[in-house]
């Protein structure tokens, strides 16, 4: 591949702000074979399916996201800016552990002849709908820019976010990010779902 493709693809990915090393863009083009006409779909593709921490991000990417912007002693801090991040875990922080602790074990009492089934189904409803959640939700993540992991919270309801989504999905962080005691502060204006 001639260098002027290659710049060429570097920088619609940048126009995506995907901000990748020259060495994984070499090996991804290099995986497709010599006579693929490659194209940055191709490339975002595949980029959406690569785990950032493998060392594919281009540390000029990375700038913004140090460990100083997460240091537990700042009390506020701003990052502007887009940024790709992959969610590593997500949690509804808000749920009761008695329905987390039911949905892990989603018990069926029809194959189950123990304690659990001797329950009525009345009993069991009862029980679940006092142990529901009450409040507004509060999903927390753990992301990754490739370099670091941090702690996000979603300050405001993101109805397009739930604490299923996949692990390594890649969002697109918007600026202005409000970060405070080391954790980033993320709104439905702050927050894209890139694949």
């Amino acid at each position: 591949m001639s260098a002027d493709k290659f710049n060429e693809l570097k920088r619609e990915l940048s126009e995506k702000h995907i901000n990748v090393s020259d060495e994984w863009l070499q090996s991804t083009i290099n995986s497709f074979g010599i006579s693929a006409n490659i194209n940055v779909n191709h490339i975002y593709r595949k980029w959406l399916n690569s785990d950032l921490r493998m060392n594919i991000c281009d540390h000029i990417c990375c700038d913004h996201f140090s460990s100083n912007a997460f240091d537990l002693s700042l009390a506020r801090r701003e990052i502007h800016g887009f940024h790709c991040v992959q969610l590593i875990s997500v949690e509804n922080s808000s749920a009761p552990l008695i329905d987390e602790y039911n949905a892990f074990l989603e018990l069926d009492d029809d194959k189950n002849e123990d304690l659990y089934s001797q329950t009525t189904e009345k009993e069991v409803e009862e029980f679940r709908a006092k142990s529901k959640v009450k409040g507004p939700r509060l999903l927390s993540f753990i992301l990754t820019n490739g370099k670091c992991e941090f702690k996000a919270i979603e300050y405001k309801p993101i109805d397009f976010l739930n604490d299923s989504l996949p692990i390594g999905l890649k969002l697109l962080l918007k600026g202005p990010l409000e970060i405070q005691m080391g954790i980033m502060f993320l709104t439905c204006q702050n927050v894209e779902i890139l694949g």
